[in-house]
């Protein structure tokens, strides 16, 4: 279903970001907060990126997105009235990192170019099915390697955007003959 979403034509006055979608997870290594949020500054240092961090599940994402931003001097965006908007707003940025399943999905849904942080099956199930996503793992973050897949991914952007649209199609055309035949 998600596939099957539209994107509404949201009003974003924001340009040249990257979306970062993490969560609380009992095995987060302690300086977790502080490795991505090093991250975000090298990629805001060396691409001119601004890292906006959005709460998928406001309630239980918020402080972990706040601390992050706070770190990085980046920030946290919530501001969504619904999955359309927060789909445009993917839609405009250069890439998402995340763990958060649906920010994932989403992006890949408007053939954005993700980074994921892996810490849990269903999140490799997705990582799987696309050849141009190379996933991390959440658990032991490694600072140099997600950074050279972001280089990777920033300089490649509309070659890998064109591998994600082929598959997304055919999964927007599966997912509308399921809801037909259901």
């Amino acid at each position: 279903p998600a596939f099957a979403l539209k994107c509404d034509e949201f009003k974003n006055n924001e340009e040249n970001y990257f979306i970062v979608s993490v969560r609380k997870w009992k095995h987060l290594k302690p300086d977790f907060a502080k490795s991505i949020a090093n991250i975000c500054s090298e990629v805001h240092k060396k691409h001119g990126l601004t890292p906006v961090l959005v709460p998928m599940q406001k309630r239980l994402d918020l402080d972990l997105c706040t601390e992050i931003a706070e770190l990085c001097g980046g920030k946290v965006n919530s501001n969504f009235e619904n999955a359309e908007q927060l789909l445009s707003y993917i839609k405009d940025s250069k890439f998402v990192m995340g763990m958060r399943l649906h920010a994932l999905i989403y992006s890949l849904s408007m053939s954005v170019p993700v980074v994921p942080l892996s810490y849990d099956p269903k999140v490799d199930a997705i990582i799987d099915g696309w050849d141009c996503c190379k996933g991390f793992s959440a658990k032991d973050i490694n600072v140099e390697e997600i950074l050279e897949r972001i280089d990777y991914v920033v300089e490649n952007r509309e070659e890998i955007s064109a591998k994600i649209d082929e598959v997304t199609q055919i999964m927007k055309e599966k997912t509308n003959h399921d809801v037909k035949t259901a």
